[in-house]
Order: structure tokens, then sequence, then C-alpha cells
């Protein structure tokens, strides 16, 4: 049963790209990334876009 469940869960990203905003929320993506005044960012399936004022930094994931 385990096994099962297993297989028909979604996929979740080993590790995720985190976008901290300036409020101090954070964003979990798939992949996010720096481009022109924009900060860009993958997540479930779609591609979306932030203004660079509100994105106090990117923490990439590393893997181990």
């Amino acid at each position: 049963m385990v096994l099962a469940l297993a297989l028909i869960a979604p996929a979740r990203p080993a590790g995720a790209d985190k976008i901290v905003l300036t409020n101090g929320r954070i964003i979990e993506a798939d992949r996010a990334w720096y481009e022109d005044t924009q900060v860009r960012y993958e997540k479930g399936g779609g591609v979306f876009g932030l203004p660079r004022g509100l994105v106090a930094r990117l923490e990439a994931n590393t893997p181990e």
C-alpha cells in the first residue's frame, strides 16, 4: 500500500530554490533565476515572475 501511494503521489523536487521576499515570506520553487527586471521561477509546471524590488534574495538549492 505504501509503495502504491509513493508511486502515485506527485513528485516533489529533492531540493527547491527559495525566493525570500522583502516582507519575509518565502516562495519555494523548482528553479529560480534573475531575468532583466524580474525574478522568474518555475513551480508546479508553470513559470512566474516577480519584480526584483519585492525580492530580498534567492537561495539556490545545493545538492549534497
